[in-house]
């Protein structure tokens, strides 16, 4: 049988939590031909065994179990070793990801003419991928926010210099040919921007199909570590920079700064209005005001300035209806 897509997926522990509602949400999808790779990191027996009645219960579902923690890096690259499909996802197991999502993002990629990397959007990121979600939301009111917001973003397709590895799509050849993500970065952090620097050197573009929600629920993996987590941030921190310089790029505010900054010139370019995207990334960016004093008053006389020329656009589309 012909695969349209490989998944993969990264258990460690908390399955309740993560993998299997994560497998449920995939679950759902059956316009697709998938193939559900889970590379567990060694985790305890109740997860293994959990994963063994998942996989017997969805025969689309392939379980690669190692006996230790190999890492990010090294996990992906042994699930993607396994893949059939032109095209891989890899996806958190700490996702719901909607029926309607997986299309898009596949079909995407299949009408690409040159070698690009996808994400979604989502309501838990680093990046100017993270919407505007009100706060205090249930999962299924965020879902219902993703859902709204893909509504109004039907085609809309915005670069990026990063994107975040809860949920990346590629094809199988593209991952190949950079190497795979590289196992130096250990247990996780940076291998993901580590690709995204390789791949941007390669002249491949990263973008954020704006049409596609993923929930995330975000560091799930990490939550039972807390104390590790800040030293491996500054050990992967150095190393990430030793071979990129400081390759992260700006901050997320003014990654989002620069999405609103996009959304206003196709607006003057071709006369269509993106309200809804404009003011949720408004919201957004509203959300991202700094603590330092004249940061605060630089960026929010950006966001102002950017208000003000979104309301004109709006004032003069209406006179000439």
């Amino acid at each position: 049988m012909v695969v349209d897509l490989s998944i993969i997926i990264l258990s460690y522990n908390q399955f309740a939590g993560t993998t299997g509602p994560c497998l449920q949400s995939l679950a759902k999808e059956q316009d697709l031909s998938l193939e559900i790779i889970v590379v567990d990191n060694g985790s305890d027996e109740e997860t293994v065994e959990k994963l063994k009645q998942a996989a017997n219960r969805d025969t689309r579902i392939r379980l690669l179990l190692h006996m230790e923690n190999r890492g990010y890096a090294a996990g992906n690259n042994d699930g993607m070793d396994l893949a059939t499909a032109d095209y891989i996802l890899l996806l958190n197991s700490d996702t719901l990801v909607p029926s309607d999502t997986l299309v898009p993002l596949l079909k995407h990629l299949q009408a690409a003419d040159s070698p690009c990397l996808v994400g979604p959007v989502t309501n838990a990121a680093g990046n100017e991928q993270q919407i505007f979600i009100r706060e205090g939301s249930e999962e299924s009111s965020i879902l219902a926010q993703g859902a709204e917001w893909c509504n109004h973003a039907v085609g809309s397709v915005v670069e990026t210099d990063q994107l975040s590895f809860f949920c990346v799509a590629m094809a199988k050849e593209t991952y190949q040919a950079l190497g795979g993500l590289e196992p130096l970065f250990g247990l996780g952090f940076y291998e993901d921007a580590d690709f995204c620097c390789r791949a941007a050197k390669q002249g491949i573009s990263l973008q954020v199909l704006e049409d596609c929600f993923v929930y995330h629920q975000g560091s799930a993996s990490f939550s039972s570590v807390p104390g590790s987590v800040k030293k491996l941030l500054a050990v992967n921190r150095k190393l990430f920079r030793a071979r990129h310089g400081r390759g992260e790029g700006s901050h997320v505010r003014w990654k989002n700064v620069r999405v609103l900054e996009n959304y206003l010139a196709r607006m003057e370019e071709t006369g269509i209005s993106l309200r809804y995207l404009f003011e949720n990334r408004l919201a957004r960016g509203r959300q991202l005001v700094p603590n330092n004093p004249l940061k605060k008053m630089v960026y929010t006389y950006r966001l102002q300035k950017l208000d003000k020329a979104s309301r004109n656009f709006m004032s003069v589309s209406a006179e000439n209806v």
